[in-house]
């Protein structure tokens, strides 16, 4: 008799259907949406156990700031990962994440979407900037 799963879906997590030129993935399709993302475990303890592991971790992370925080992040063997990403990097790795989420985009007055700015962190003041 095969064993049972526990399985859990994230329906927190957006993901969109990639768009393919042949085998390469060259963008993302915004007007198709896939099914939320799913991880199995091996009973519901499993998961509770897995679960307040990847809470606690995420915990300390959202306790850290500037240079405390990329610290953390080396010491926990992550590049560097933007705070509002690293709850799903945590639950489904870097590479997963990179491969299934398409990064932030914003649209323009004329409906274009365009990638969303990125806030770089400077060391001197401690203050954030606004990057192309």
């Amino acid at each position: 008799m095969p064993s049972q799963k526990f399985v859990v879906a994230f329906s927190d997590v957006v993901r969109y259907a990639p768009e393919f030129h042949g085998r390469r993935r060259v963008g993302w399709n915004y007007d198709e949406m896939l099914p939320a993302p799913t991880k199995s475990f091996e009973n519901e303890d499993h998961y509770k156990t897995w679960s307040r592991g990847v809470k606690s971790v995420w915990n300390m992370a959202m306790s850290c700031e500037g240079p405390d925080y990329r610290q953390f992040l080396a010491e926990k063997g992550y590049d560097y990962v933007p705070k509002d990403e690293f709850l799903n990097v945590l639950r489904f790795g870097e590479l997963w994440c990179i491969q299934n989420i398409p990064p932030a985009t914003m649209r323009t007055h004329s409906g274009e979407r365009v990638p969303m700015p990125k806030a770089e962190f400077m060391d001197e003041d401690e203050d954030y900037r606004v990057t192309d």
